[in-house]
């Protein structure tokens, strides 16, 4: 038997690699073994993994949506890809996963993708998509509903990141990242250690559930000051560029509204010589 309890706030602060196993909550606790009942609260239960052992637990994705992403060198191909989609029983986000596994090792010449919210739309969607491409295989579309199609070689393009500024914060923005995107997760539990005015920062920005109009106002409100919006909206664009970086997209050219292009001037990601800042080019 064992028990263990962990704030939030420490929470924060673990590394990945060194989080314990934990039944986690800052208003109760909970026991492994024969117990029945426990206090009310909120419980989180994390697989053990040895301190000498550097992989991950396993995590089930509960994210809202999943994009599926399908590829094919030939019209047939895809169309291949399609039914196979339509007959797959596995769990979304399985599928989603796997098709983007394997759309990273090769670019095919054609790509659809589609965002679902669980398996029977998107076997709706794919259900369409397969009506036009057949009918008109190289003409690309995009729908309202977030489905895409393209055919032939992709455009290489040129990227452009646009930061936002001062003023665009608002309560728990960033949250849904954080919570499924390890990168982004990262750099929030780095943070945790930084304390302005006797709080760290993922405390304003997540301030937690508000049960009346007064206090949702009060958190907008702290938010809202400067000494926190900046360092938040900060935060927030650096968390998406982790993301971005993890993924191997890199801006050619980057802008702001005067605050955040000059931390991702600084990053690794951000080529300086193109950054646009304030409105003038530097």
């Amino acid at each position: 038997m064992r028990e263990e309890v962990l704030t939030d706030e420490l929470w924060a602060r673990l590394e990945p690699a060194a989080r314990r196993p934990v039944f986690s909550s800052s208003k109760c606790s909970a026991m492994l073994g024969p117990v029945t009942t426990a206090p009310i609260g909120t419980v989180t239960v994390e697989e053990h993994i040895p301190r000498n052992e550097t992989r991950q637990p396993y995590r089930t994705r509960t994210a809202a949506s999943e994009l599926v992403v399908l590829a094919g060198a030939s019209p047939q191909d895809l169309l291949d890809s399609f039914r196979a989609v339509t007959e797959d029983r596995r769990p979304l986000s399985v599928i989603a996963r796997e098709s983007q596994e394997k759309l990273a090792v090769r670019v095919l010449d054609r790509r659809l993708a589609a965002v679902a919210t669980d398996t029977d739309e998107l076997r709706r969607k794919t259900e369409q998509a397969v009506a036009r491409v057949h009918n008109a295989p190289q003409t690309p579309f995009s729908t309202p509903d977030g489905t895409h199609y393209g055919a032939g070689s992709p455009g290489a393009g040129r990227i452009a990141f646009l930061f936002p500024g001062q003023g665009s914060q608002y309560v728990d923005m960033g949250a849904d990242v954080a919570m499924h995107v390890p990168q982004a997760r990262l750099l929030w539990d780095r943070l945790a250690d930084v304390e302005m005015d006797n709080r760290p920062l993922h405390r304003v920005v997540f301030p937690g559930t508000a049960f009346s109009d007064e206090e949702r106002e009060a958190q907008t409100g702290r938010l809202t000051a400067t000494q926190w919006a900046q360092p938040a909206v900060a935060a927030h664009s650096m968390a998406l560029l982790a993301v971005l970086d993890a993924l191997g997209i890199r801006p050619d050219c980057v802008a702001d509204h005067s605050l955040t292009a000059l931390h991702a001037a600084e990053s690794s990601a951000t080529p300086p010589s193109c950054a646009w800042r304030g409105g003038e080019a530097s």
